[in-house]
């Protein structure tokens, strides 16, 4: 079955509320993350359901404020239902969450099931959205001095969605964030935290009546976790934070549409239509994977490259000083020996010899006999600095810590891969030794004299 041609009046639109969608749900997800707080979000997110049907049974309307009246009274009642089973009847607070969303989910459930007779509430749709019917139910827009504009009706209450979202982040951002970070601190100086979980139920509760009908409570609940989640891959910084997540809403609207696009006709006349939702939901998932891979600060790539090149600096520091010590008894320090001590650090024969061939193109060390590795004038240089670290720490430890000279190596030897020269010239101000605990001369700071 061929893949059919992308339409820009009906594609564009659908990709637009998605994207929109995403951006409304990223932002109120954000702060639920950093307050550890997502499955309230999720809680809330189903908790609304009854509100949005009673309004749909009383009115028999799909007003926007009508829903989100019913939704926000909804939604704080089953946060408050949580609070008061976690408090009154000592329910862990996952479990109280638990109990309050499950129960308000079902009674949302047996009032649209019941009432789907007789008002316009499909079932299906509460839960998996109709994105792809956006562009037919449409609404014209008349601005003074303009044309009028007709475009889908989900596009301006997701768009206010997104505005209020970005705005009560921005004018309240200081609230928000020592709520977030320091919730006792914050009661102390009377910023009220309940008040701010309460504000963030009805910041979730507005994204979800406005974007339920579009893509369904399903992948409302995907975008308030997976995309502030990747975002918080990419940035531990709270502002950028809040951006990245809009942005990843995006390229997962776009890419998740294409991809329910192309990939059934793609992949067999069997597979039949892939829901746009539900594909913009598994993009947002693997983008969280993606970010969480390759993150520049927590990316799980990065991380070990980090931590390779950390272990092999410290192999290489680490046979630097065996060949200092080696030299200052006047021994011959040979390949066997090297890689006894490698044994005995619990490093592996690979980053062994990375650290002697790292070495040797550095001119650190000379590794042409088969049989021992020597120091150069520069690599004697180089390894008289971490000598240096290490003996003015065991030096420190023993005169401040008061540790017995017996107990200050180890310590020392991993102190002295991280201390630069600013921290040893200080180490050095402090203690003024020339001697270390176990008799050993401290090699002076070649930079300074």
């Amino acid at each position: 079955m061929p893949v059919r041609p992308f339409i820009p009046e009906i594609d564009g639109w659908i990709i637009a509320v998605g994207a929109l969608a995403g951006a409304a749900c990223a932002i109120p997800g954000a702060w639920l993350l950093v307050r550890g707080r997502v499955m309230a979000g999720d809680a809330v997110t189903h908790a609304v359901l009854p509100g949005i049907a009673g309004a749909f049974l009383a009115f028999q309307s799909r007003d926007p404020l009508l829903m989100l009246a019913g939704a926000a009274v909804s939604g704080v009642a089953c946060l408050l239902l949580a609070v008061v089973l976690e408090r009154t009847l000592r329910v862990d607070r996952g479990a109280a969450l638990g109990v309050a969303f499950t129960a308000f989910f079902a009674i949302g459930l047996v009032m649209i099931v019941q009432g789907a007779d007789r008002v316009d509430l499909d079932p299906s749709c509460v839960l998996y959205g109709a994105l792809e019917l956006t562009p037919i139910d449409v609404v014209t827009i008349s601005v003074p001095g303009l044309d009028s504009f007709t475009v889908p009706r989900a596009v301006p209450i997701l768009l206010v969605a997104l505005v209020v979202c970005g705005l009560v982040s921005w004018i309240l951002f200081k609230e928000l964030r020592l709520s977030a970070f320091d919730p006792g601190f914050a009661a102390a100086i009377g910023a009220r935290p309940l008040v701010v979980d309460l504000l963030l139920a009805a910041l979730v509760a507005m994204v979800s009546v406005a974007a339920f009908e579009s893509v369904g409570s399903i992948l409302v609940v995907a975008l308030l976790a997976a995309l502030p989640a990747g975002a918080r891959m990419l940035t531990s910084r709270l502002g950028p934070m809040l951006l990245l997540g809009p942005a990843l809403a995006v390229v997962a609207s776009i890419v998740g549409h294409l991809a329910a696009i192309a990939v059934p006709p793609l992949a067999s006349d069997a597979l039949g239509d892939t829901s746009s939702a539900g594909s913009i939901a598994v993009v947002a998932g693997l983008l969280f994977l993606a970010c969480a891979l390759i993150g520049p600060e927590r990316g799980i790539v990065l991380r070990v490259l980090r931590e390779r090149r950390l272990r092999e600096r410290i192999a290489r520091e680490e046979l630097l000083a065996l060949l200092w010590r080696s030299q200052e008894r006047g021994l011959p320090v040979q390949r066997v020996a090297v890689r006894e001590h490698f044994q005995q650090m619990a490093v592996g024969r690979r980053v062994m010899m990375a650290a002697i061939n790292a070495l040797a193109r550095s001119g650190l060390v000379d590794a042409r006999d088969e049989q021992r590795i020597l120091l150069t004038t520069e690599g004697s240089r180089e390894a008289s600095r971490v000598i240096r670290s290490h003996r003015l720490w065991e030096s420190y430890l023993t005169e401040q810590a008061s540790l017995r000279p017996d107990h200050v190596h180890a310590t020392a030897s991993r102190l002295e891969h991280v201390t630069g020269d600013a921290l040893a010239a200080q180490l050095a101000s402090e203690t003024n030794a020339t001697i270390d605990p176990h008799g050993h001369q401290i090699p002076q700071d070649e930079a300074r004299g």
